[in-house]
């Protein structure tokens, strides 16, 4: 199977959809839908905007461990 890891592309990530490879997830509609939906529940989108919040806050300035636990604050666990 095909994963994002293994791509050198990344064409999704800047919205070239029409440039992705052909074996990419991406070019799977009613799994792109099926997603989108997932994210859109309150859970799922919570865990991936904290996850972002984090990210853009300190990525590559924090230790794992230190991203770790300030995710950990926002989600409130």
């Amino acid at each position: 199977m095909y994963t994002c890891a293994m791509c050198s592309e990344h064409n999704c990530k800047s919205g070239q959809l029409e440039k992705v490879p052909v074996n990419c997830p991406c070019n799977k509609k009613e799994k792109q839908e099926k997603i989108k939906e997932l994210y859109l529940e309150e859970e799922n989108f919570k865990l991936a905007y904290n996850s972002a919040i984090v990210e853009a806050e300190g990525y590559c300035e924090k230790t794992r461990l230190e991203e770790i636990m300030e995710f950990a604050k926002k989600m409130q666990f």
